[in-house]
């Protein structure tokens, strides 16, 4: 047991203290944003968010002019002749109960769909930059590669910028 422990701590102690590492780091939101497929799956998230947006639009003109007709009614006389009776304006109530209901359950389905569309339309543009830093990473015998975005400090004296080589691959810039 003292062994294992032993040997991993020399491990450790080896790997840390090796000047053979290499960690570099990338700004990969610059990366991404710079790629055809990046825009191209911004518009097509976009186009449907426009979609959700003008549908959700249509329910809720749809809920006040019906909203607008219930009010009406109640304020007129008793005696008017087109005054619902209670069994209408139940009905009426009861609809517009539902249509309420229906509004918010597509809010809550097209907010799950659109972030599961936006996973969907953007995991290949970032598999496409993970693929290209994996390979400059074995290529040039990195032990991490981070984001820029993800770290607190980067010392850039002992830590390499990958981002102009994987641009480079990419054919951005």
């Amino acid at each position: 047991m003292r062994k294992a422990i032993l040997f991993l701590v020399v491990f450790i102690a080896g790997i840390t203290f090796s000047n053979a590492q290499k960690f570099g780091y990338i700004d990969l939101e610059s990366v991404v944003s710079k790629m055809p497929e990046f825009e191209k799956a911004k518009a097509q998230l976009e186009k449907e968010y426009r979609d959700v947006q003008n549908q959700l639009e249509q329910l809720q003109v749809e809920y006040n002019k019906k909203l607008q007709e219930l009010q009406e009614n109640m304020q007129l006389p008793a005696n008017d002749s087109n005054k619902w009776s209670p069994a209408v304006l139940q009905l009426k109530q009861q609809e517009l109960s539902d249509l309420q209901q229906r509004i918010v359950n597509f809010q809550n389905t097209a907010q799950q769909t659109l972030q599961q569309r936006q996973v969907d339309l953007f995991k290949p543009v970032y598999n496409k930059v993970d693929s290209v830093v994996d390979i400059i990473a074995k290529k040039q015998g990195y032990i991490f590669v981070v984001t820029k975005d993800n770290v607190y400090y980067i010392n850039k004296t002992k830590v390499d910028d990958i981002t102009p080589e994987v641009e480079k691959i990419l054919g951005l810039k």
